[in-house]
């Protein structure tokens, strides 16, 4: 349907509304004005390079090709079409999307089995149990981190941090899967390019997702726990740790006055002693709050440290 020359929407559907479109092609064009970026497989479009954007690398639809080169050859999850490094789709665009660029299910199946987790079941647990914690298998599933991303968590020690952790996705083109290097800066406890995803699920909280753009300055993709939803400072948590706190004075003034008046009764005494397990409870808030307070100030401190960085 072809609008009116002078109208900023040029084209609204293709003229036959019979004919087949071609891989890549776009069906709507709306002129300057788009109702979205996201057109062919949901991927963000770059008109002016017309390009798509794949998270891990660009696809040209008019060529039914990617502008760069697949890192890996998975051969055992594609076949002989992997090493056509360039393909799509696995050169089966109806049958097949390419949503995140890298780390399918199988992929990291091939990441466990590299780590020396020999047991299908035992994978099947772990992978259970990743899907099971949304906030991470959102991070690290299909669809969520790629080559060349940033996790970076804070260990706790006693409920606050205490090391930060950082891995770096790379490839592991021996296993046909992604492997990483990680670090563990603020203990300084090691620093081993065969540290363990497993170990990192295990010891991380509040992970920063981090990615690099096209000039290596890292993105803030999402996280976990108080390095989700934006990695913003809990304010909410320093009121209510100030709230409990006060409670936590008043009560004690209050219980110590009923215990040590000059002639306490029994009731003086059974109501002391009830304010003071009640004051005990509003100290025990008093430190979660304070401590949630610190995790999220940390999880905000490091999401700005890192989108400060340019990675090579």
């Amino acid at each position: 349907m072809n609008q009116d020359p002078t109208s900023p929407v040029k084209t609204l559907y293709k003229p036959c509304p019979f004919r087949v479109l071609r891989e890549g092609e776009t069906r709507y064009s709306g002129g300057a004005v788009m109702p979205t970026d996201r057109l062919y497989t949901g991927q963000i479009a770059e008109p002016i390079l017309g390009l798509y954007f794949y998270n891990a690398r660009w696809y040209d639809s008019s060529l039914s090709r990617f502008a760069q080169a697949d890192t890996i050859v998975p051969l055992s999850s594609q076949g002989v079409q992997a090493w056509d490094r360039y393909a799509g789709m696995n050169n089966n665009p109806v049958k097949y999307t390419d949503p995140s660029g890298h780390f399918t299910e199988d992929e990291i199946d091939r990441y466990l089995i590299s780590a020396g987790i020999s047991d299908a079941s035992e994978r099947a647990r772990i992978m259970a149990q990743w899907r099971d914690d949304d906030e991470w298998w959102k991070v690290i599933g299909p669809g969520g981190a790629t080559y060349g991303d940033v996790l970076v968590g804070d260990k706790l020690l006693l409920g606050a941090p205490w090391a930060e952790i950082v891995i770096r996705f790379t490839k592991n083109e021996e296993a046909d899967t992604f492997g990483f290097w990680g670090v563990r800066s603020g203990s300084k406890s090691f620093t081993n390019s065969d540290y363990s995803l497993l170990t990192f699920y295990d010891e991380a909280s509040d992970i920063i997702w981090m990615r690099p753009d096209t000039e290596g300055n890292l993105l803030y993709f999402g996280g976990t726990g108080y390095g989700g939803d934006g990695a913003n400072v809990q304010g909410n948590e320093l009121f209510n740790s100030i709230f409990h706190g006060g409670a936590a004075l008043a009560g004690t003034y209050t219980g110590v006055s009923l215990l040590v008046a000059p002639e306490p009764t029994i009731v003086t005494k059974v109501i002391g002693v009830a304010v003071m397990v009640g004051v005990a409870y509003e100290l025990n808030q008093a430190w979660i709050s304070s401590h949630n307070f610190v995790r999220s100030l940390s999880a905000a401190a490091r999401r700005d440290s890192y989108q400060r960085l340019t990675l090579p």
